[in-house]
């Protein structure tokens, strides 16, 4: 069965992708998403961990506009958070913070994909597709669907924010993640 939310948002994203490339190809100056995208600025994600458990842990993923308005991408799945200094290899979330973002070639992967730079204590932390915390050893996974423990519909996700690194790269624009804990209940 199709998730018509999920094949709408996609479109809609497609169709977003679309715009900037066509704005920048007739040399067009735009607000928001447009100007962001434009030569020498800098594109921010925003990672909200929503929810943290014993499997894994939660998010959601934006994108930031120069007026600091965050538009929803998709959803993430990560390892879970642990304190500070404490790894588990394979089940242990990267720390929150902000951290540069690249694309790259990947060994593990053989194609090129969004790679989060300089994590203390990481190596080759990658954002791609991916369903559970099986899937992922320290890397964000994204999806358009989310269930409990689990996201999908991942395609569309990784490919996404893919367009979105590939249009800031190719406007010479760096590219940052903000990575933000979620909020612990007093």
């Amino acid at each position: 069965m199709i998730d018509t939310v999920a094949l709408l948002h996609y479109i809609l994203s497609k169709l977003v992708i679309l715009l900037i490339k066509q704005s920048f190809s007739k040399g067009r100056q735009k607000s928001g998403l447009f100007y962001c995208l434009n030569f020498g600025d800098a594109m921010k994600l925003v990672l909200k961990r929503t929810s943290t458990n014993s499997v894994c842990t939660m998010g959601k993923l934006y994108f930031t506009a120069p007026s600091g308005q965050l538009s929803f991408i998709c959803y993430t799945l990560e390892d879970v958070i642990r304190p500070s200094g404490q790894k588990i290899y394979g089940k242990t979330a990267i720390n929150a913070g902000t951290y540069a973002l690249r694309i790259t070639y990947s060994n593990r992967f053989k194609k090129d994909m969004p790679q989060i730079m300089d994590v203390p204590a990481f190596e080759g932390v990658r954002i791609h597709g991916g369903n559970t915390a099986e899937d992922t050893l320290g890397c964000i996974l994204v999806g358009m669907n989310v269930g409990t423990n689990r996201i999908s519909n991942c395609a569309p996700a990784a490919k996404l924010v893919m367009d979105f690194l590939e249009q800031a790269e190719r406007n010479r624009a760096s590219s940052t993640i903000e990575i933000i804990n979620p909020k612990v209940a007093q």
